[in-house]
C-alpha cells in the first residue's frame, strides 16, 4: 500500500481592505512585500503553496486564502503571485 503525504505550507499576511477587495474581485494577482529579514525568514527556503490574508488586526477580521503560484524577488521586493481567492 502506498501513501502520499502532501504538505501545505501557508504564509499568513496582513492586508488592507482596499487591496483585499482587489484580490477578491480578480483585479490584483500579485502581492508585494519588502525584502527585509522578517519576510525573508517566512519565505526563503519554504515551499509555500497557500497565502492566508487577514484584513486588518481586529479580532473579528475578514480572512481568505489564495493559491500561491510563484514567489520571485529582487534586492528590494518579494513578488507573490496569487490566484483562486476563497473565503475560509
Amino acid at each position: 500500500m502506498i501513501f502520499f503525504v502532501y504538505l501545505i505550507m501557508i504564509l499568513n499576511l496582513i492586508i488592507s481592505e482596499k487591496y483585499a477587495n482587489e484580490i477578491l474581485f480578480g483585479k490584483k494577482r500579485q502581492e508585494y512585500r519588502d525584502f527585509k529579514p522578517f519576510y525573508k525568514s517566512k519565505i526563503e527556503g519554504k515551499d509555500i503553496t497557500k497565502i492566508q490574508f487577514f484584513v486588518g488586526y481586529s479580532a473579528n477580521r475578514v480572512k481568505f486564502i489564495c493559491d500561491c503560484t510563484d514567489i520571485v524577488h529582487d534586492e528590494n521586493l518579494y513578488e507573490i503571485h496569487i490566484e483562486n481567492p476563497i473565503f475560509n
